[in-house]
């Protein structure tokens, strides 16, 4: 009798193998984050605030209710556009075929959408321990150090209900086709604001490496950006190239430390290759070899 009853295979059109981060983020006014790249998926969710958003080298503002998909190894970046903003940010590994339709995507996300967006980080709760909420200038180097660990007392059944929320949000995303066209989200403005941030961030680099050698690499590395990119970004915004700035802030400070070191004191400090090619490079920017300059300001 019950070989009467044909058994159906159920096939995943969308399958999660791993979770890497869920975050629940409030952002405070003036929050920035310089930017990342990574080889795993990640989609942001407004659910409240303006944000603006940079996905490679276009920049968007997005609304609260949308959401936008970074697809693996895209440069991204996020920020509060000006006033406190709460962003739901996922990031997940997957090999499904079928996500490649969320690729460059921005789309409205229904209220059921929205609550299994609810759903996941209320899910995140019970499998990972307790994750960093607010971000800002101060709080941003421990957000980015955070990683999720999980919970030794999970309620049963917790990780496979968080898998199976993701990957129901991204099927009836995928169902929905709820797209946003990106152009009436793309943005002058905010790519003009992205890139005086980032000029900003190369120049906080250099203040705080100033005592190292900096290279161009370094900088690329630090901040997730390609040479080509942050070369033409920082020039158009300061009309100095990075290397030439770095010279400039070292060979300031080197002024100040004059006063009261040793030039060799003042070439190890500042993290020159040797004191001839620090003679060298102070001459040719102030005129003065070291020490004329300070005698000079004895």
């Amino acid at each position: 009798m019950s070989n009467s009853f044909p058994r159906h295979d159920l096939p995943s059109v969308v399958s999660l193998e791993s979770i890497v981060t869920v975050y629940h983020f409030e952002y405070s006014p003036d929050f920035h984050f310089t930017g990342e790249k990574h080889d795993f998926w990640e989609f942001a969710y407004v659910e409240n605030g303006p944000v603006g958003v940079m996905a490679e080298s276009t920049g968007y503002a997005l609304r609260p209710g949308e959401i936008i998909f970074h697809k693996p190894n895209e440069y991204h970046n996020i920020w509060a556009n000006g006033e406190s903003a709460h962003v739901v940010i996922v990031s997940f590994v997957s090999q499904s075929p079928a996500l490649e339709y969320l690729r460059n995507k921005i789309l409205t996300c229904s209220a059921v959408e929205r609550g299994l967006i609810e759903n996941i980080v209320a899910l995140s709760d019970e499998v990972f321990l307790p994750r960093l909420a607010h971000c800002n200038k101060e709080t941003l180097p421990q957000v980015l150090e955070h990683r999720l660990k999980k919970r030794a007392d999970q309620p049963f059944g917790s990780e496979q209900l968080l898998k199976q929320a993701v990957e129901s949000l991204l099927i009836r995303l995928i169902r929905s086709n709820a797209q946003i066209e990106r152009d009436t989200r793309s943005s002058h403005a905010i790519k003009e604001e992205n890139e005086q941030r980032i000029a900003e961030a190369v120049l906080n680099y250099i203040d705080e490496h100033l005592c190292e050698t900096i290279t161009l690499d370094d900088v690329c590395s630090a901040l997730c950006f390609s040479k080509s990119y942050i070369k033409r970004v920082f020039k158009a915004r300061t009309g100095n190239t990075i290397l030439d700035t770095a010279l400039t802030r070292k060979l300031e400070a080197a002024k100040e430390l004059l006063l009261t070191h040793t030039v060799t004191q003042t070439a190890e400090t500042l993290g020159f290759s040797s004191i001839h090619y620090f003679s060298r490079l102070f001459r040719q920017k102030t005129g003065l070899n070291p020490r004329e300059f300070q005698r000079k300001n004895a």
